[in-house]
């Protein structure tokens, strides 16, 4: 019980994604018949990084496969064990390197002339990956992804990850059995 609560504080820490800084990026298979689509179900690709325990932790993975089904339900698509689309999803965090570099000096008497410095400011960036397949060629149909750097705290992380998958579900423009995309999806805030 002391283990899941250090798991969970340590996760508050480090905690998901500042919307605010969001980049997402999406891709299609031009030769997919999104038509012929009408169900889907998902599944959580497994990272084995025990230096992250947001890659593993069940409620963040829970959170992230629940935001995902509402946003293919919102598009009309259908749950089910035997469906056309399997739905996948992992967690990416990389350490990341920020340099600054700055010109300092006294004024007055004691001038010293200009001096710099290099700053190097390291960094977690966090980077959701959803991935939608065709059950049966087992090919990609879309991939979209949402990148940032990850925040101290978030004390509202159930709404952060609703936010970010709707926002890189966005870029996916189908709905159920239907040829033509559409720019009718819901951004949520």
């Amino acid at each position: 019980m002391k283990i899941k609560f250090i798991l969970l504080n340590l996760f508050s820490l480090l905690a998901i994604i500042s919307c605010n800084s969001l980049k997402t990026t999406s891709s299609y298979a031009e030769k997919a018949n999104y038509a012929e689509y009408h169900n889907f179900q998902t599944k959580k690709l497994t990272v084995r990084d025990q230096r992250y325990p947001l890659l593993t932790d069940p409620e963040i993975q829970k959170l992230i496969e629940e935001s995902i089904q509402e946003e293919m339900k919102e598009r009309k698509y259908g749950k089910a064990l035997k469906s056309d689309l399997t739905v996948n999803f992992f967690i990416n965090i990389a350490v990341q390197e920020n340099y600054s570099s700055g010109m300092q000096g006294q004024v007055g008497p004691n001038y010293t002339g200009p001096s710099s410095n290099m700053e190097t400011v390291l960094y977690k960036e966090g980077t959701l990956v959803i991935e939608i397949v065709d059950n049966k060629t087992k090919e990609k149909i879309w991939v979209g992804t949402g990148t940032t750097k990850l925040k101290e705290k978030n004390k509202n992380i159930k709404n952060t990850i609703r936010v970010i998958v709707n926002q890189i579900m966005s870029e996916y423009k189908y709905t159920a059995g239907s040829a033509e995309m559409t720019s009718e999806i819901k951004l949520i805030k």
